[in-house]
């Protein structure tokens, strides 16, 4: 009889416990995840970044206003970040000490992707100034040789220097004549359509000249020779006939196509012919043919200090937030330098200035990667796994200069890594809470 209650004591704890461990079970099976929405897919925003520069380097403190309180600051590298809400057209006004602003348009299409980041890089320059350049007074029976000042300084040798030649007879007696070197603004977008080469013009070299009186003529032809530093003599020089000269009459207004290049004693001349009125700008500009590929997909860009896709698992049953900080790579630089493409059909390196300024100012900044931080909210329900990356774009630019070496016409090749973007791969979706794995945040 007591074995007989023994038993069905155990028997009855064996119930119990089992009855308890299935109640834990369903109790489990019951719990209800917490839903949230994830501001990743939610929340629309795009990003407008680039460089701003000037002939001495990074602007440090210049100003970027796209209207509607939507501003920006550049930092120690030039770098700047705007965030918008919306697509469509923004007019960016650029100002920093000593330079004139500048404005350029920017244009998020509206079927662009959420995040999307677009590059617009800016040069600024400064106003042309003739204060404290030299006027030289012409006798009308002597040449007259006016060496052009420099309007912007850099640390760097200058790559070219421009002489402005009055025959004897070719201005009336008394006249002056003062020049100025100047750099053109430009804006440029890092992103371009892939095409068929295509003609960039760039200044070789850009000279204001003033002249009092203003309406004075040439009498006879007036030349602007510009020299290549330390090219004088090496037997290479850019092809004449992909060059280009460029005038306007009035100081500040855009040049228009004025007559040939000719390449004479080292010099590249354009010529002011009999009649024209001396006073103006003048632009020497070089012809390289262009060509743009199709956009490439590069490397992973850093997310929360890894580079590739990261993975957050929330393996609990409430919701996690957490913070993505994404660092993407931006800017350009040479895979095939000018120095390099000069040396291989053997020109002068002397050239590699004037091609790296022709460079610069296509592509609206110096060359040289860049980081942009970016930091991301997210939000993951419970039993959920966040997956991101974001990978970066890449676009190859190649730039042909043809060029004379020893009398033979050779092509002179440099091609350039451009980041341009990139592409995020997202989902936040459901996992199996029983399958492996760790709980991130």
């Amino acid at each position: 009889m007591k074995k007989k209650n023994l038993f069905f004591g155990g028997l009855l704890m064996f119930a119990m416990a089992f009855s308890t461990v299935a109640l834990i079970a369903c109790g489990d099976d019951d719990k209800e995840n917490e839903e949230v929405v994830d501001p990743l897919e939610t929340e629309k925003e795009y990003y407008i970044v680039g460089t701003v520069t000037a002939t001495g380097g990074a602007l440090t403190g210049a100003q970027v206003d796209a209207g509607n309180n939507l501003t920006a600051t550049t930092d120690a590298q030039g770098v700047y970040m705007l965030t918008v809400k919306e697509t469509g057209e923004y007019n960016l006004k650029f100002t920093a000490t000593d330079m004139e602003s500048m404005e350029s348009k920017v244009t998020i299409a509206a079927s662009t992707a959420n995040r999307t980041q677009t590059t617009l890089n800016v040069k600024m320059a400064k106003a042309i100034s003739f204060e404290n350049v030299e006027e030289v007074t012409v006798e009308a029976d002597k040449e007259t040789n006016v060496e052009a000042a420099q309007n912007e300084t850099s640390a760097e040798e200058a790559a070219t220097t421009t002489t402005v030649s009055v025959p004897a007879q070719a201005a009336e007696e008394g006249t002056t004549i003062a020049a100025v070197t100047y750099e053109e603004p430009k804006a440029s977008t890092s992103e371009e359509v892939a095409e068929t080469p295509k003609e960039e013009a760039v200044p070789v070299t850009a000279v204001a000249i003033k002249v009092t009186p203003e309406d004075a003529v040439a009498k006879a032809p007036i030349e602007i020779k510009t020299a290549v530093t330390g090219s004088a003599s090496t037997g290479s020089y850019f092809d004449p006939a992909s060059m280009e000269a460029l005038k306007d009459a009035v100081v500040t207004r855009a040049a228009v196509h004025f007559g040939d290049v000719t390449y004479k004693d080292g010099n590249y001349v354009i010529t002011i012919p009999e009649g024209e009125k001396i006073q103006g700008k003048y632009l020497t500009n070089i012809l390289p043919s262009k060509t743009v590929s199709k956009i490439q997909q590069g490397g992973y860009n850093t997310v929360n200090g890894e580079n590739g896709v990261i993975k957050i698992e929330n393996r609990d049953y409430s919701a996690l937030t957490a913070t993505l900080k994404v660092i993407t790579k931006c800017g350009w630089d040479y895979t095939t330098t000018p120095e390099a493409a000069l040396q291989a059909v053997g020109a002068s390196k002397g050239l590699a200035s004037v091609i790296e300024k022709c460079i610069t100012n296509a592509e609206g900044s110096k060359n040289g990667y860049y980081t942009v931080e970016k930091e991301l909210k997210t939000a993951i329900s419970g039993n959920n796994q966040l997956v991101f990356g974001s990978r970066s774009k890449t676009q190859t630019k190649t730039y042909t200069f043809p060029v004379f070496v020893n009398g033979a016409k050779k092509q002179v090749v440099v091609q350039l890594n451009c980041y341009t973007g990139y592409t995020e791969e997202y989902s936040n979706t459901p996992i199996n809470k029983h399958s492996g794995g760790t709980t991130g945040k």
